[in-house]
């Protein structure tokens, strides 16, 4: 029941921040751009919720105590690093302040799915 709680805040917040910067984009009339960003963003979460579930299904079989476990995750945190880079920088070169894109992350992405992991 806590993983189906879980997982149903996680759509739901999904969901309402969908709807969220659909009503941004309408009020400062950015909805193409705005569009093209979600579909983009949806496309990435599919992908990444496809290679998460392989990688769950391969962190169940592998012993923790197996060099291959930590192989495997500090190149997933590497990964995700270089991911993150990337994104920052062409953020930059777009004109975004560095600031604001790190204060967004912090807000809007990072602490509510510390919050839905923290009720597991």
């Amino acid at each position: 029941a806590s993983y189906f709680r879980v997982l149903l805040l996680g759509g739901l917040y999904l969901i309402l921040k969908l709807l969220v910067s659909s009503a941004v984009g309408y009020a400062f009339e950015r909805e193409e751009e705005l569009w093209q960003g979600q579909n983009l963003s949806l496309a990435h979460f599919s992908w990444a919720s496809l290679f998460g579930g392989l990688l769950a299904f391969v962190f169940l079989f592998l012993p923790s105590s197996s060099i291959y476990f930590y192989l495997l995750v500090l190149g997933l945190v590497l990964l995700s690093l270089l991911y993150l880079f990337r994104i920052l920088s062409l953020c930059r070169q777009q004109g975004f302040s560095l600031s604001y894109i790190l204060l967004y992350l912090c807000a809007l992405e990072i602490i509510p799915l510390v919050y839905l992991f923290s009720l597991i």
